[in-house]
């Protein structure tokens, strides 16, 4: 995990980085962003990770963007969502939070 975030944070245009992070990506990314330290990865994807890999994190989260921002591990990706990613795609995200009834207390 803190391997994976370093090379992100100083290497991520690096042809090796982003193959090991393609590699992830290839994995079950709910488990992923659902997971203790999976979230921290896919975190780390979405402030520091290719365009590309932004939007597979992003298109996880906001298929069930209610129970991820629900979720222990998976509100910490729903936040770096929000935060990192471009506004048009944060402000999707965020209509799909608030588009729910009662989501917002």
């Amino acid at each position: 995990c803190g391997v994976v975030c370093r090379l992100l944070e100083f290497s991520a245009a690096d042809a090796s980085t982003a193959c090991l992070v393609d590699a992830v990506l290839r994995g079950d990314l709910t488990a992923l962003v659902c997971h203790k330290l999976g979230r921290l990865v896919a975190a780390s994807i979405l402030s520091n990770g290719l365009p590309g890999q932004r939007r597979q994190i992003l298109r996880v989260v906001a298929g069930d963007v209610q129970r991820y921002s629900r979720h222990r591990f998976a509100s910490t990706v729903v936040a770096a969502a929000l935060l990192h990613c471009p506004d048009d795609e944060a402000g999707s995200l965020a209509a799909l939070i608030m588009a729910q009834s009662g989501a917002i207390v």
